[in-house]
């Protein structure tokens, strides 16, 4: 299945809810990939907080974060090349690191755990005060696996733990923290 087709789904998934419908069907013209059905509610509370999500190819200096760091995707409020106005955050996905429809949508979830983070600091990135002991050992993982600031690291922790609930759960994050409060 093509990952372009599926952000293509996912950008549209704010007209597709207008329209009445609650879910849709991606299918591919790959005779091995297999039709999925995304339900568009985190697209949805992401274009509600007004957070664009951006490729990185041909934005020469999200792509060379991406190069650089070893990213699958980012968010930021900094303003790189065209993308961003320095106020306010927005993804970037590294397309030519994310593969595959269950790599996308697990970092569509990890980045608007940032995003939530952001908005609940009203500028910058916060813990949103997920337990210790809610921690997944996968978050453990990942946070010791890949290098981080020290600083960076407890974003991160709730952001790989999360990223693994319901899309659900984490629309309605991304709304109490981000919707709600502007």
């Amino acid at each position: 299945m093509s990952i372009f087709k599926t952000a293509l789904t996912f950008s549209a998934a704010a007209y597709i809810v207008s329209l009445g419908l609650s879910s849709i069907v991606v299918s591919s013209d790959d005779a091995d990939a297999e039709d999925f059905v995304y339900s568009p509610d985190l697209a949805v509370a992401l274009g509600r907080a007004n957070v664009p999500i951006y490729w990185s190819s041909g934005h020469q200096e999200a792509q060379k974060i991406c190069d650089d760091k070893g990213f699958t995707g980012f968010t930021t409020d900094e303003k790189l090349g065209e993308l961003g106005d320095g106020n306010s955050p927005y993804i970037v996905v590294c397309d030519e690191v994310v593969k595959n429809v269950d790599m996308f949508l697990s970092l569509i979830r990890h980045e608007a755990v940032h995003v939530a983070q952001y908005c609940y600091a009203a500028n910058g990135f916060v813990p949103l005060g997920l337990k210790q002991e809610d921690i997944s050992d996968h978050a453990r993982r990942m946070a010791t696996t890949k290098y981080y600031p020290k600083e960076d690291i407890p974003i991160e922790l709730e952001a790989y733990t999360i990223e693994q609930w319901s899309e659900d759960r984490v629309s309605r994050l991304v709304d109490d923290h981000c919707n709600n409060q502007r």
